[in-house]
């Protein structure tokens, strides 16, 4: 076989008991010499190996070729003398008869019209021969065809792709591509979904014959994708349009015969060689070829049902028109910009049988052929009934295929696609190879994940998955994603689904299909698809109908090549039996030919109606798929008894050993399975069984795995589950059993009822732990909760004395898994059961961390706090509920003493925390800070004392930096310490390069940007903190503090004066991520600010009113202030009171202003407290002239003390305050009539908000010294 590339010269061989004479051909794989055999002096030519250690494959693919020879022994092939072997490997010799290949005659341009006709009417008798014995050469070219021109002898020879027609079944794209690429058939690509059977070698008959008359390829490519491309959608010059000499029935047959589709090839090689025949017939008689008919004699010789598909048209334009406008993908015009075009989502529902399946192949066929090959990826997932327990198993399967694809790319292109991977997933790749094993073959090994905690592992997953996502679903890269039989799709995959097709930085085209009687409106898909929708994405189902009568009759007309009258009656009676099912028409169809009652003749098919019509055929297919099976012998129904056990694919060596207690010969089972169209062969690699390229086999459909199985008695059937665990985790050491772990478990969990002694038991419980945990790591959380839950029933009350360790952490993981899928009743009697028998205080402390973040999933702040305060007091750290002022200062100054004679910059230099109890405690006080920090910011300082006292005595920890921004803060908003709280906050920063680990970077750069930085900088120079601190925690799974980085980093751009529409982009663009992770409270902080957007943006009676499309104030601010949540209670107030005085309400303004105070805590250290200061005080001057003197003077105190705050403040950061301190002073001289004075400041005012940028308070600034100088004027007058 040729190929592309070629390898160095060999030395010439020596084979035992013959002469080498010379090398006649060479490929990359196999060598042919001309030999003599020393035994009879016999010439024969010997076939043999390159490689110096063939694989398994090559040796059992030479052993084949020698079978099939010895099989087809008749004239036209040529002859198999023997199969040696030779060292590590094997030679055939074979027949010499001093022929060369036609390939030589072709390049030598010594091939005449009549002569070329000639040698074609030859290889038709022989092909025909061929095909008669049931097999397929696959490789048919000129180089595999022999001439000796002398004798006129022509032989065919090659037989390593050959096949069994009747096992012959549609090629896989995963599949290693078996054929010569230049004269393959587009189905053997395996791109196109189409069977594989006699007219594939028409196909590769039609090149050669074009090869020969024409003198070249129809398609010359170095590209082997493009040359495949080629052979999918594009159509060659004909021979007559390339050379006119070429009369134009000779060129009408070679494009009949190489013809995409394969009904549209000639149907048998009868009608070839009747074509040819009266081609040579004219040429001989008249010396040229007149215009004739060509394929009147084209009568199919081979029963065949036609895979057209039918009554679809409606349907496919539907598919294609959302294809070309999310992708564009076969025109030039671009009608929708790239940035507007966005993922869609299309479902496809039917009955069973009515073709879901084959209309989205057609699909898939229209697409490789008309989008550019090399740019589309088209992958696909079907979910197994019977394995639904394995976590995303659909996806991995279909993304398994894409790596698979990648892998086969020249190393220039997977150089590229490498450095993309790595950069999408950065240190984070080991979590898609957790699910996707395969990946590593491309991107390498993967460092460890650092451990965190489960939420954040899963937000950081669904991170990295997206941008996994994102590499490959890219405008000028299509990815369509087919899953299929979502009806029993898992949670887990679903969810993962909806975060694929709901990320706005990636385009792609989800198809599912599922069966629509099997679910009800409640079902989980349905939810799903509605969720998604909620989100706007574009969904459209396609409801595929039964086929009409008229369809019907066009597909009996395709499948015997009849006329339509002639088909009418038999269409009458498979309408009556089948009503339309596609699936049905098929079976019924075979059904009737395998009784008989259909018959080939000379005048073409003929069958019997009046037995059609007395044939019986059931609507279930159940029943239909019972009836077939039961026609196989009781050892062949057995081995595919035991093969459905395995999974939808299986190898020979798996099934053998589960049935080796029985007689059963798998090689006759196999055959004979085969024969009746049960399995069928497919080469690649089964991860769950073999690393290498293995031989494997696949059921035919689903059905019939599924009603294989359910015919295995109840006792039989757990026997062999036992036996298919038990060899899986034999044949599995090391990471072998890591990978297949999944596989083990359910096989062994399925025959729990047969573990009957104690070990048994605890073997199974240990492996469920394995699985749990690998589950665990794929966020696969509802999978390892079922896995954990196994182990623990596989336990009782005596292991927490004997085996403690394995007890104690099956219901420790259980329960967590429990309350990650939101089983927090489970969680709850899980962890009780763990508490009633464990007295290890760390232990304890671990069940108490897990109710601990069930409060915080469920957004209990206070149930957290108590739980917390429960914890630490177990732990020797006591936490008051309520605190003074006095208790405060005292924490603060016991952080002074504790650092006392170290000085801030040598912090960094502390020794690393190794305590573990130190580093729990250290845990649990950061879990609860944050809630205490909303609810009771004034036990803080409380919190950061322990923590800073912990680590200037045992060392610092990655968690150190956001404690250090924690206290910064509380230098900064508490003892106006200003200057040492920005040494603390610059300390956390330098801190966070010092770990490998970037758990806490949201956290730590949140605190900076919100609390510290704007003390001492201008407030833009927060912005890039909280992109970064967004980003990190997007990356690193901390959801919490990376929305409120995106909701905070809003805010201060709307307090630092950068446009409302550039804030509502960033916005909608970022912020509804937050929707995604549910997470309420920064559910609420995004909707209200966007409410104060759209009140400041929008045409609105009442602005001041926060009850909108966004934020409904009458209902949630009640909620806010029950919660104790002071930060939004606050904000909401601050909101209010800023719009009451831009539109002049100046007494509902002091009022809004007035209701902060009891929340004023939650807004401690943050850039609002100086806006807070800055309104209120211009809020009471402007009421300051309309109120009596003794109010004025009261005021006035007021004012002068704010006034004095920020006169502070603007010392440390006048590019934030200078401006507002300026406008005070304005309008304090303005009230005190001062004119000159306040005219003076007022142009500073606008002067210094004008240079740093603050263009609220710049226009401000601009509206009151207007005002000033319209009095003034008034006044004059």
């Amino acid at each position: 076989m040729l190929h592309y590339y070629t390898i160095g010269l060999m030395n010439m061989k020596a084979f035992p008991g013959f002469h080498t004479i010379s090398r006649i051909y060479q490929s990359t794989t196999t060598s042919v010499f001309k030999c003599r055999r020393l035994s009879d002096n016999l010439s024969v030519m010997i076939k043999t190996l390159n490689q110096e250690f063939p694989s398994n494959e090559k040796l059992d693919g030479f052993r084949h070729e020698y079978e099939i020879g010895r099989q087809l022994n008749f004239d036209g092939i040529i002859e198999m003398y023997s199969l040696e072997p030779l060292e590590n490997s094997l030679f055939l010799v074979m027949e010499d008869f001093d022929a060369v290949s036609l390939q030589s005659l072709i390049a030598q341009n010594q091939m005449s019209l009549d002569y070329g006709l000639h040698i074609a009417k030859r290889l038709c008798t022989i092909l025909e021969k061929i095909h008669d014995k049931s097999i397929i050469h696959k490789d048919l070219n000129p180089s595999n065809i022999l001439v000796n021109p002398q004798s006129d002898t022509i032989k065919i020879i090659d037989f390593a792709f050959a096949t069994e027609l009747s096992r012959q079944n549609k090629i896989n794209p995963t599949d290693k591509i078996q054929g010569t690429l230049s004269y393959i058939a587009p189905e053997q690509t395996g791109r196109m979904d189409r069977s594989v059977d006699y007219r594939s070698d028409y196909y590769s008959f039609g090149i050669t014959l074009y090869e020969m008359i024409t003198g070249r390829l129809p398609f010359v490519t170095q590209d082997p994708l493009r040359l495949i491309h080629c052979h999918i959608a594009k159509l060659p010059l004909s021979p007559h349009n390339l050379n006119l000499d070429i009369p134009g029935p000779v060129s009408s047959i070679v494009m009949k015969m190489i013809a995409k589709n394969p009904e549209e090839r000639y149907q048998s090689i009868h009608g070839i060689r009747a074509d040819l025949k009266t081609c040579l017939n004219q040429l001989k008689t008249t010396g040229n070829i007149s215009d004739f008919k060509i394929g009147q004699h084209d009568i199919p010789h081979h029963f065949l049902i036609s895979q057209k598909m039918y009554a679809r048209n409606a349907e496919m334009d539907q598919l294609i028109a959302i294809c070309n406008r999310i992708f564009s993908c076969h025109s030039h015009d671009q009608t929708s910009p790239v940035d507007s075009r966005q993922s869609e989502v299309v479902m496809i529902k039917g009955e069973t049988g009515i073709g879901k399946t084959v209309f989205v192949d057609n699909y898939k066929d229209y697409i490789l052929k008309n989008c550019p090959h090399e740019q589309v990826f088209f992958i696909s997932g079907k979910i197994d009934q019977l394995s639904r327990n394995t976590p995303y198993s659909a996806l991995v399967s279909a993304f398994s295929e894409l790596i698979r694809h990648l892998l086969k790319m020249p190393e220039s292109q997977l150089k590229q696609w490498r450095k993309k991977l790595q950069t999408a997933l950065g240190d984070n790749g080991q979590l898609i190879v957790n699910v996707i094993p395969e990946i590593e073959w491309i991107i390498g090994e993967q460092p460890a994940i650092h451990n965190l905690s489960p939420t954040e592992l899963q937000n950081r997953f669904e991170y990295v998955f997206q941008n996994f996502i994102m590499t490959f679903a890219a405008f000028d890269n299509p990815l369509i994603i087919f899953m299929d039989d979502l009806q029993w799709i898992d949670q887990a995959s679903l969810k993962l689904i909806q975060l694929i097709v709901t990320n706005n930085d990636s385009v792609l085209l989800l198809i599912g299909a599922y069966r629509s009687s099997k679910l009800s409106d409640d079902h989980v898909l349905f939810r799903t698809i509605r969720s998604i929708e909620k989100q706007s994405i574009p969904v459209t189902t396609i409801t595929l109908q039964p086929l009409s009568q008229t369809h019907i009759n066009q597909f009996l007309c395709d499948t015997f090549n009849c006329e339509s009258d002639y088909a009418r009656v038999l269409t009458d009676i498979i309408v009556d039996k089948t009503q339309g099912n596609p699936f049905f028409m098929n079976e019924l169809i075979a059904s009737i030919h395998e009784n008989k009652l259909i018959q080939l003749t000379q005048e073409g098919w003929k069958w019997d109606v009046q037995s059609i019509q007395e044939l019986e055929i059931t609507d279930n297919i159940a029943l239909l798929m019972r009836k077939r099976l039961k026609r196989l012998s009781g050892s062949t129904l057995l081995f595919i008894q035991a093969a459905a056990c395995i999974g939808i694919d299986f190898s020979k060596d798996m099934v053998t050993h589960i049935l080796s207690d029985e007689e059963v010969n798998s090689d006759e089972c196999i055959v004979e399975a085969m024969h009746a169209n049960i399995i069928k062969e497919c080469q690649q690699t089964l991860t769950d069984y073999d690393a290498c390229t293995l031989t494997a086999y696949r059921f035919d459909d689903d059905h019939l795995r599924q009603t294989a199985f359910e015919l295995i008695p109840e006792n039989k059937r757990l026997l062999f589950h036992k036996k298919i665990g038990h060899y899986l985790l034999q044949i599995s050491p090391g990471n072998q059993r890591k990978a297949r772990i999944f596989s083990i478990v359910n096989h062994l969990n399925a025959s729990v009822s047969l573990c009957d002694t104690p070990d048994e038991k605890i073997q199974l419980a240990n492996l469920n732990h394995e699985a749990g945990l690998r589950a665990k790591s794929a966020t696969a959380y509802e999978a390892a909760f079922s896995y954990f839950l196994a182990g623990v029933q596989l336990l009782n009350q005596n292991n927490w004395n004997d085996l403690y360790s394995l007890t104690f952490s099956l219901y420790i993981e259980a329960a967590e898994a429990a309350y990650l899928t939101g089983n927090f009743e489970e969680m709850l009697r899980l962890s009780e059961e763990v508490l009633s028998n464990t007295n290890q205080l760390m232990d304890q402390v671990k069940v108490y961390e897990i109710q601990l973040q069930a409060c915080k999933m469920q957004d209990k702040k206070l149930e957290a706090i108590e739980i917390g305060q429960k914890v630490l007091a177990m732990l020797g750290v006591s936490i008051p509920k309520q605190s003074s002022k006095i208790s405060t200062a005292i924490a603060i100054i016991r952080i002074y003493l504790g650092i006392s004679g170290k000085r801030i910059d040598t912090l960094i230099d502390l020794p690393e925390m190794t305590d573990p109890k130190q580093l729990v405690i250290t845990r649990i006080l950061t879990y609860v800070g944050t809630a205490y920090y909303i609810t009771s910011p004034e036990i803080l300082p409380i919190i950061i004392t322990e923590q800073i006292q912990l680590f200037t005595k045992y060392g610092n920890t990655p968690a150190s930096s956001a404690t250090y921004a924690a206290y910064g803060m509380l230098l900064c908003g508490m003892l106006n310490d200003l200057d040492n709280g920005y040494r603390y906050g610059r300390l956390a920063m330098s801190l966070l390069d010092r770990y490998k680990t970037k758990e806490y970077w949201s956290k730590t750069l949140f605190r900076v940007g919100s609390f510290i930085l704007h003390w001492k900088e201008h407030i833009r120079n927060t912005l890039p903190l909280f992109e970064e601190a967004f980003k990190y925690g997007i990356e690193m799974g901390d959801i919490e503090f990376s929305v409120f980085a995106r909701y905070v980093g809003g805010i201060y751009s709307f307090l630092a004066g950068v446009e409302l529409t550039t804030i509502n982009k960033d916005i909608n663009r970022s912020l509804d991520k937050t929707q995604e992770f549910k997470h309420l409270t920064a559910q609420y902080y995004k909707n209200l600010l966007r409410q104060l957007l759209t009140n400041l943006s929008s045409a609105n009676e009442t602005p001041w009113i926060f009850s909108g499309e966004y934020y409904q104030e009458e209902t949630t601010l009640p909620s806010h202030i029950e919660s104790q949540d002071r930060t939004i209670t606050a904000m909401v107030h601050y909101s209010k009171g800023y719009i009451n005085y831009l539109f002049g309400r100046f007494d509902d303004a002091l009022i809004c202003m007035e209701n902060i105070k009891p929340y004023f805590k939650g807004l401690v250290s943050t850039f609002l407290i100086p806006c807070y200061y800055y309104f209120d005080t211009l809020i009471r001057l402007a009421r300051y002239e309309s109120l009596s003197r003794n109010e004025q003077k009261e005021q006035m105190k007021i004012i002068s003390s704010h006034h004095k705050r920020i006169s502070q403040w603007a010392k440390h950061a006048p590019m934030n305050h200078m401006h507002r301190f300026h406008l005070i002073q304005a309008e304090i001289y303005r009230v005190q009539n001062e004119k000159y004075l306040a005219m003076n400041h007022y142009d500073k005012a606008i002067h210094f908000a004008h240079e740093h940028q603050f263009l609220n308070d710049e226009a401000l600034s601009n509206e009151l010294t207007a005002k000033f100088y319209m009095q003034q004027s008034k006044k004059s007058m």
